[in-house]
């Protein structure tokens, strides 16, 4: 490889690395923004269709809004809106339905399950689906743990 090939590789390289952090910020800053954990008071019980019905309400929102910065090819980008916030805000509550989004191809839930988890499955990978492959893996491994899964008995 030449001097140019290798020059566009390296700024290639360098534009996925910016992608990258800006999505551990952007994940960050989610995580100021609604807090960590579950909400105090709770209820162990939390009902799983109440969940789903306000996953899928916040997740219609959450695409009307992304329309706005479609133009951009940065994932972060669709996490800013207020619909988004409230989608990490549900925490483990929106875990399922995030996992099962990623599950169906749709990489821009890999922010959410980093803001909502404050773990990253896919650090280093430069691809969102293989990053997306890495969370449902994950997802599968730990799916039945009741620390994640808070709609299993505990």
């Amino acid at each position: 490889m030449g001097i140019r090939g290798l020059t566009a590789d390296v700024r290639g390289r360098m534009a996925s690395l910016s992608t990258v952090l800006r999505a551990s910020l952007a994940c960050a800053a989610l995580l100021i923004s609604v807090g960590c954990g579950e909400p105090v008071g709770e209820s162990d019980s939390a009902s799983f269709e109440a969940a789903r019905r306000e996953f899928v309400k916040l997740k219609a929102q959450w695409e009307v809004e992304i329309k706005a910065v479609s133009f951009s090819s940065d994932t972060a980008d669709r996490w800013t809106g207020p619909a988004a916030h409230a989608i990490v805000g549900m925490r483990k509550r929106a875990l399922p339905f995030v996992m099962e989004e990623i599950k169906q191809g749709n990489f821009f839930f890999n922010i959410a399950a980093v803001a909502i988890t404050g773990t990253d499955q896919g650090q280093g990978l430069w691809s969102e689906q293989e990053r997306s492959r890495k969370w449902v893996q994950w997802w599968d491994r730990t799916s039945k743990d009741p620390t994640w899964n808070i709609f299993l008995s505990k």
